[in-house]
């Protein structure tokens, strides 16, 4: 794939995203792949994940593969960004870059985080992102006691 057929010129295209948030074992996976199409592509080799207070990113990884087939491995660790401050409670992001990124390459993650059950009973699904794509994958199980639980 070299265009995005409903989006000529697009710099990138998210090619498919996993989400899975689990309220009774307080944790969340996702899993993003992404297709860099353009230079101006390349932005998205630089990844921000966004932890919330209270919760704490215990694994990530992250590859580039080339279209040669060559897989260049993350090997660094993440950099942690102050996003805000508000009433003494910080919120930050885990930040990386993403190795050896060019145009036709795909760039693919997947981390684990340690999370505080939702307090509705109902997860929300994080979808902010500018490269679009269909959702893939998403499953929320509710934690005990909640009004979604079974």
């Amino acid at each position: 794939m070299k265009e995005v057929p409903y989006n000529p010129g697009a710099p990138a295209i998210q090619l498919y995203f996993s989400y899975y948030k689990d309220d009774n074992e307080k944790f969340l996976s996702v899993y993003r792949r992404i297709k860099i199409l353009t230079e101006a592509g390349k932005k998205y080799a630089d990844a921000e994940i966004e932890i919330d207070p209270g919760e704490s990113l215990k694994q990530l990884m992250a590859r580039t593969l080339h279209p040669d087939g060559t897989i260049v491995e993350f090997q660094g660790k993440p950099f942690e960004k102050t996003l805000s401050k508000k009433r003494g409670v910080k919120y930050v992001a885990k930040t990386f870059a993403f190795p050896d990124v060019t145009s036709g390459s795909i760039i693919e993650y997947m981390y684990r985080a340690n999370c505080l059950p939702s307090k509705s009973g109902c997860a929300s699904i994080p979808i902010r992102e500018s490269c679009k794509c269909p959702l893939n994958g998403a499953l929320l199980r509710p934690g005990r006691g909640s009004p979604m639980h079974t």
